[in-house]
C-alpha cells in the first residue's frame, strides 16, 4: 500500500505539488485572521449580569439577586448559576454549556432582564457585561498631565468625555473601564431644625429633588406662526439656581425654598481604590477588554492606530502613557519560535550537508518541516483553537520528530544510491521507491506510538482541555503532516 502510495505521487508529481503550494498560500492567508494569544483561556463561558441598589447585602441578596437566579435558571443552554452581593452592587454570572451559543444566549438573557424588570425596585440597575472572556484584558493606559493644569476630576471627565467613547468605538473592543480619578457629585447638606420648622417632610424633599433633576417635556406653545416645544432643563452647574427650588409650603402659605432647609456643596464620590503609576502619585487610566474569539493583534493594531489620532487632541501637557500591552508578549513569543525555527533549520541543513554532501537532500527535510508547520497552524485555526504559547510549544517539541523521520529517509535513499551508482533514472526511482516505503513502515510505527501517549490529554477536563488541547493538537497535526509530506513529497524531491 505505502509502495503505491509513492508511486501515485510520483505519477501525478504536478498535481501534487500543486495542491501543496495552494494550501500552504491558504494556510499563510487564513493565519493573517486566525485568533492569536498569549495563553488559552481556560474560563467558563460566561455571561455577566451587574445589579446595582444602594441597600444591604441581604436586602440586595433577596429582592433583586435571588429572584434573577431563578429566572436566568431555567434558559435553555445554562449551565449553572453564580452569584454574590456585596453593599450597593452584585454580580450574576451565566456558566454557559456551549460557548458557541454565548451571543443567542446573550439576548435570551436581556429579555428575561427586561421581562423581570417591573417586579424588581424602581431604582435598580440592571447592566449587561462586555461580550468578553477572563482573557479579553488586552491594553491599559495612563492619562499623565506633565503641566500639573488639570486635576484628577478633569483628567476623569477627558478620559471619559473624549478618550472611552472613541476607543470603544473601535472594531474587536467591548469596553473602555476606567479606572483612578474623582467623580464629580451634588451633596445636599439637610438641617433637620429646619425642615420641621418649615413643615416640611423628607419625601417632600426627595420628590422635589428628583422631579427638578428630570428634564420634563411640554406642549408647544405658537408664536408669530411658529411652533415652539417647551422643555424643562436644569443646569448642573448652576447651584444657585437648583437652591431656589421650591420644596413645599409653610402653614401660613409663605413658599420654602431648597436653601431654607441646607446647602448643596461640590464633592466627589466615594473611592475604592486608586491608580499610581511608578509611584510618582495618583493618575488617571483605563483598562481595554477585547471581544471575545478576536485577533488580540489585528485589534491592538486598530487601538494604536485609534490613540494615534486622538494624541493631538489632547490639552497640552497632557499624555497618554502605555502601562500594558499583550501585543509585545505575543510578538516576543513569535519572535522565540521563529528564532528556534530558524536554528533547528540551520542545524538539519548543515548536519545534512556535511555528512551527505548534497543541497538537494538538504534541502528536503527543510521544505516538509516549513510545510508542516504551516499545514499545523492552518488545523489550528480551522478547529477554532487559538494560537498561543502553548500551542506553539507543542509544535515546538514535534519539530524535533519531524525533522528525524524526513532525516532517516534522506540518509537510507542516499546510502542506497551511493551502492548502485550506475543506475538510471527508472532504477534509481524505483530504488527511492523500494527504500522510503521500506523506511516508512517502522516510522509510521514509532509515530503511532508517540500519538497514543497523547491520548490522556484529550480525556482532560473542561479546565484542563482548555489549557493542554492546543498543545496536544498541535504536536499530533505536525506529527500526522509531516508524516504525510515525508511519504508522498519526499520521494519527489
Amino acid at each position: 500500500m505505502l509502495t503505491t502510495l509513492i508511486r501515485q505521487s510520483l505519477r501525478h508529481r504536478l498535481l501534487l505539488l500543486t495542491l501543496l503550494a495552494l494550501l500552504a498560500f491558504y494556510s499563510i492567508h487564513a493565519l493573517r485572521g486566525a485568533a492569536l494569544d498569549a495563553i488559552p483561556d481556560v474560563a467558563d463561558p460566561q455571561i455577566v449580569v451587574q445589579v446595582q441598589w444602594p441597600r444591604s447585602p441581604e436586602q440586595l441578596d433577596q429582592r433583586v439577586t435571588t429572584p434573577l437566579v431563578r429566572t436566568l435558571l431555567g434558559l435553555e443552554g445554562v449551565r449553572s448559576v453564580r452569584a454574590s452581593s456585596h453593599l450597593g452592587y452584585s454580580f450574576i454570572y451565566v456558566i454557559l454549556e456551549r460557548a458557541g451559543e454565548r451571543q443567542a444566549l446573550r439576548r435570551q438573557v436581556q429579555d428575561q432582564l427586561n421581562a423581570l424588570r417591573p417586579r424588581l425596585p424602581a431604582d435598580v440597575a440592571l447592566t449587561l457585561g462586555p461580550d468578553a472572556g477572563s482573557m479579553g484584558w488586552i491594553y491599559q493606559y495612563a492619562l499623565v498631565d506633565r503641566s500639573a493644569a488639570l486635576d484628577l476630576r478633569q483628567l476623569r471627565l477627558l478620559n471619559e468625555g473624549r478618550l472611552k467613547p472613541a476607543l470603544e468605538r473601535v472594531d474587536g473592543i467591548a469596553e473602555v473601564a476606567t479606572v483612578g480619578g474623582l467623580t464629580r457629585q451634588l451633596e445636599l447638606k439637610i438641617y433637620p431644625p429646619l425642615l420641621e420648622r418649615n413643615g416640611v417632610s423628607l419625601t417632600q424633599l426627595t420628590a422635589a429633588l428628583r422631579s427638578a433633576l428630570d428634564e420634563v417635556g411640554g406642549r408647544a406653545i405658537e408664536l408669530s406662526s411658529r411652533d415652539y416645544q417647551l422643555q424643562a432643563h436644569f443646569d448642573h452647574n448652576d447651584l444657585d439656581q437648583l437652591e431656589r427650588l421650591l420644596v413645599g409650603h409653610r402653614s401660613d402659605g409663605q413658599p420654602v425654598l431648597l436653601r431654607d432647609v441646607g446647602y448643596l456643596q461640590v464633592d466627589y464620590d466615594l473611592r475604592r481604590s486608586i491608580a499610581d503609576l511608578d509611584g510618582e502619585g495618583e493618575v488617571v487610566g483605563a483598562v481595554v477588554v477585547m471581544e471575545q474569539g478576536r485577533n488580540v493583534l489585528a485589534v491592538t493594531a486598530a487601538l494604536d492606530d485609534a490613540l494615534a489620532r486622538l494624541r493631538p487632541q489632547l490639552p497640552p501637557g497632557v499624555e497618554i502613557v502605555t502601562t500594558y500591552d499583550r501585543a509585545e508578549l505575543i510578538w516576543r513569543t513569535l519572535k522565540n519560535f521563529v528564532t528556534a525555527l530558524v536554528w533547528e533549520l540551520v542545524v538539519v541543513i548543515a548536519l545534512i550537508a556535511l555528512v551527505l554532501r548534497n543541497r538537494r537532500a538538504a534541502l528536503a527535510p527543510v521544505l516538509i518541516i516549513v510545510l508542516g508547520s504551516l499545514y499545523t497552524l492552518l488545523g489550528l485555526a480551522l478547529m477554532g483553537e487559538t494560537i498561543n504559547l502553548l500551542s506553539l510549544a507543542g509544535l515546538a517539541i514535534a519539530i524535533g520528530v519531524m525533522a528525524d523521520a524526513t532525516i532517516v529517509i534522506v540518509e537510507n535513499c542516499a546510502a542506497e544510491l551511493a551502492r548502485q551508482p550506475g543506475l538510471d533514472a527508472a532504477g534509481r526511482q524505483r530504488l527511492v521507491i523500494d527504500s522510503t516505503a521500506r523506511m516508512m513502515r517502522p516510522l509510521l510505527f514509532s509515530l503511532l506510538i508517540i500519538l497514543l501517549s497523547f491520548l490522556p490529554v484529550f480525556f482532560f477536563g473542561e479546565r484542563e482541555g482548555r489549557l493542554f488541547d492546543p498543545l496536544a493538537f498541535s504536536k499530533t497535526f505536525a506529527m500526522a503532516f509531516s508524516t504525510l509530506l515525508t511519504l508522498l513529497l519526499m520521494p519527489i524531491l
